[in-house]
């Protein structure tokens, strides 16, 4: 047998003519560890089918989604900068009259174990004493309701949802003058939860189909019922995805023009034999849970997740593997048991932590 040194600094390597077997033996890590980095879809995409952000002017609302759809506006309803979330205007109604409304479409129905998002921001003048409407596609004209769905308050001012079979009912009881972010989702085709900035208040499962191609409105129920005395901004609705499926950081800033952030220097699930420096953009990042600022050197061995979150519903991930050669003091360790035919080789020595062998 000979031995030779390698430029890794580690073991002596071992060479036979019957064949070539070339291993790392961890010590110190154990393992390597492999995932899968997830990224959420862009804040306004394929999945998004209305996006209203009511910064245009007067009564005249425009649909940012590929879906452009005609949105018409009822008694006094308008885009006021009085007050707004995002972009300098909102979409006010003043409680008697006014609405918007959109044509009935099959992109309001949500077909059976189907997920889906519908979010948005609501700050109201006063809180109604009796059922008032925020979003639906639900034909609540006298004489004709039902079908659909609708996120609104109840009779006790509480947030609720109607899933096109029963009400839901909240104890989440909102306070005026204060902007609130509401999201209904849907994730793995049955778990709804109800989001107010960001924390679940309702949560049920069902998998139904929803909707029957009724119009969707906006601010109130239908003409003079169930009215909403205020505003609503930054209006979502994103069938065939869960934008979140768990507790969540509501969204900073509006929906157009939202770049999906990106991790350069590393990529998911690949082992590196030296130090690394990832760069991050287009948002908040954090390693194995814990601020990192883009491009700090990671030096030490070990497994890390790398998370940048844009703020909007929309993360990206890398998970790698660090395994740096470290120098072996013990320069001639002693092999104790050399059984090639088991593809086994046990060694001793200092400082033991990573070592090649070719046999």
């Amino acid at each position: 047998m000979e031995y030779q040194n390698n430029s890794y600094n580690q073991f002596p390597a071992y060479r036979k003519t019957a064949f070539q077997f070339v291993f790392f033996l961890l010590i110190s890590l154990g393992c390597f560890v492999f995932s899968t980095g997830i990224s959420k879809a862009d804040g306004n995409d394929s999945y998004t089918k209305l996006l209203l952000h009511g910064d245009g002017t007067g009564n005249s609302f425009t649909d940012s989604s590929s879906s452009n759809k005609t949105i018409n506006a009822y008694g006094n309803s308008t885009q006021s900068s009085t007050q707004n979330k995002f972009g300098g205007k909102s979409m006010y109604f003043d409680g008697s009259g006014d609405y918007l409304s959109s044509s009935a479409s099959s992109d309001f129905d949500f077909s059976t174990s189907q997920d889906f998002t519908i979010d948005f921001w609501v700050r109201f003048n006063s809180v109604p004493g009796s059922y008032a409407g925020l979003v639906m596609a639900y034909n609540i004209s006298p004489g004709s309701q039902g079908g659909g769905w609708i996120i609104g308050v109840n009779s006790s001012g509480n947030f609720a949802a109607y899933n096109g079979t029963s009400w839901k009912m909240s104890t989440f009881n909102p306070a005026t003058n204060i902007w609130y972010h509401i999201a209904w989702v849907r994730k793995n085709g049955e778990i709804n939860n109800l989001y107010v900035d960001g924390t679940s208040v309702l949560n049920w499962n069902s998998s139904n189909s929803i909707g029957n191609s009724q119009a969707l409105n906006i601010g109130s129920g239908w003409g003079s019922y169930y009215n909403l005395p205020g505003y609503i901004d930054e209006l979502r609705i994103s069938k065939g995805i869960a934008r979140w499926t768990s507790n969540f950081t509501p969204p900073t800033s509006a929906y157009d023009g939202v770049t999906a952030p990106t991790i350069s220097g590393v990529t998911d699930g690949q082992t590196y034999f030296t130090s690394v420096s990832p760069t991050t953009e287009n948002g908040t990042a954090t390693l194995n849970g814990n601020p990192y600022t883009s491009g700090t050197p990671i030096t030490e061995n070990g497994t890390y997740t790398l998370t940048v979150d844009n703020g909007q519903g929309t993360t990206t991930s890398a998970t790698f593997t660090l395994l740096i050669s470290k120098t072996i003091n013990n320069p001639t360790p002693t092999v104790i048991n050399d059984d090639i035919d088991d593809g086994i080789i046990s060694v001793s020595g200092t400082n033991t932590q990573a070592s090649s062998a070719t046999i």
